[in-house]
């Protein structure tokens, strides 16, 4: 099945995903009521539908936007239509945000990128597996036309663009993760080498004062590269996993030694 913008979200994608992985490193048996039985409601806060619409704005356009969201004065719990409801404080605050970078010289520099680039690759169909192969959405990609070399951009909001702060809440959300199954699948798909690829990030500070500030990261490629080893381990075991059990947690084997400085 080819993956799309109507179905990645759906049950029919039997891909997985950077988010599918980590809601298996969170409970085992967390990810099969979600991702195997579907048994799991899909929840949004309001964080998250703001930077999904300013997303939109961005890397789809206004037309795109206004098919998914529906901006009105007060949300209705018996909602039942196929837009997503917003506020009208939420509408104004994502276009005020997406207009802020669509007039930057980074939003320039990133003319050529092609833009929410859906790329999965199927595992080799030796035996039986739970899912079907790998998969992710990126915001923006560039492939050089030889395929020697490659650079893919993930637009993100962030309460701060501290260059310590935001390092930290790259660990927190574990961001290596997402550019490393990214970076796999431009490998995968396009030929190219996994040294040749370079993995930032833009960042827009969602400031109180409506003062949006812009600034770009690039990620260490060695931080990518461990966090890749570990990435294709935890696949191959969630592709082979039988027992969907949480191993019990022992005070003794498992405690965390807590020191000043971090571990």
């Amino acid at each position: 099945m080819k993956l799309t913008q109507k179905n990645y979200y759906t049950k029919r994608n039997r891909y997985l995903t950077n988010s599918k992985v980590k809601d298996y490193q969170k409970s085992r048996a967390f990810f099969k009521r979600k991702h195997i039985d579907h048994a799991v409601d899909q929840k949004k806060t309001d964080a998250f539908l703001l930077g999904g619409m300013v997303d939109t704005l961005i890397t789809e356009g206004e037309a795109k936007y206004f098919k998914k969201y529906e901006a009105v004065k007060t949300r209705s719990s018996k909602y039942e239509g196929k837009k997503t409801q917003v506020t009208l404080l939420m509408d104004q605050k994502a276009h005020d945000m997406a207009n802020a970078m669509m007039t930057s010289l980074i939003f320039q520099e990133l003319e050529e990128y092609e833009r929410q680039v859906i790329l999965q690759h199927d595992f080799k169909k030796s035996k039986k597996t739970n899912f079907k192969g790998i998969a992710g959405m990126l915001d923006f990609l560039y492939v050089a036309p030889d395929c020697g070399h490659a650079v893919i951009v993930d637009f993100k909001t962030s309460a701060t663009i501290d260059p310590f702060k935001y390092h930290r809440s790259a660990i927190s959300y574990q961001y290596d993760q997402q550019m490393a199954m990214y970076g796999w699948l431009v490998h995968l798909v396009y030929g190219v080498d996994l040294e040749n690829i370079t993995y930032r990030h833009v960042v827009m500070e969602k400031d109180t004062d409506g003062i949006y500030t812009i600034k770009p990261f690039t990620f260490d490629p060695l931080w990518i590269d461990e966090t890749r080893e570990r990435l294709m381990a935890i696949v191959d075991i969630i592709n082979n996993q039988k027992d969907w059990e949480d191993a019990p947690v022992s005070m003794l084997t498992d405690s965390y030694f807590l020191t000043p400085y971090g571990n």
